[in-house]
């Protein structure tokens, strides 16, 4: 029976000082590629979405693994693997989510990785934005990738620099990237598809 221990993984919003980190770029032949659905954006306008995206794909990219986005329409195959879904509920739902799963009040986002399941709260990361001078679709593709590397990493919690890190400057003009470690432990993730059991809440801050 598949164990139903979860792992909250969230991002709330500190401001550190900017961390310029070497490109991580894996060889071309040892790519991976996942599969990740974005559900019911129905408040982020299209081209943040379009946006976030893009940066998010630039990060994988970066570290040796494509980004397939499907579209809600798209079937699954089962011989295609797993499906990351990413859902953006809304304020009231956000709201309830947190409470219900005790997950910081402050948190932009929290990944279940058990369930391959992303919840990103489009509203309070807006104000983020707004509130620190940086474009949603920038921070949005951050909070993104983050998360994902959440589930790529069950158990993995947080690193010093770079994407993963606890906490992350919001102006930052130096791109977050995964560093070489991760994407190797990514990498070996993708080949094993391990049964994933982990416990614990981690919080990336931004203040």
């Amino acid at each position: 029976m598949m164990n139903r221990a979860r792992s909250h993984a969230t991002i709330v919003v500190a401001v550190l000082a900017s961390l310029a980190l070497p490109v991580q770029t894996a060889l071309a032949d040892d790519r991976g590629s996942i599969r990740v659905r974005i559900e019911h954006p129905v408040a982020v306008p299209g081209g943040i979405l379009d946006g976030a995206r893009s940066e998010a794909t630039r990060v994988f990219r970066q570290a040796g693994i494509d980004i397939v986005w499907l579209k809600p329409g798209d079937r699954e195959c089962s011989d295609e693997g797993r499906v990351i879904r990413v859902i953006l509920p809304s304020l009231k739902n956000a709201d309830q989510y947190l409470q219900w799963e005790r997950v910081d009040k402050n948190a932009l986002g929290d990944a279940n990785p058990t369930a391959s399941l992303i919840h990103i709260f489009w509203d309070r990361l807006a104000v983020s934005a707004s509130h620190h001078g940086r474009d949603e679709a920038g921070l949005l593709g951050v909070v993104l990738a983050h998360e994902i590397g959440h589930v790529l990493l069950p158990g993995a919690g947080h690193s010093p620099t770079g994407i993963m890190q606890a906490s992350v400057e919001v102006r930052m003009l130096t791109p977050l990237r995964f560093t070489i470690q991760q994407s190797e432990e990514m990498h070996r993730h993708l080949r094993q598809e391990p049964d994933i059991t982990v416990e614990g809440t981690q919080a990336i801050s931004v203040r």
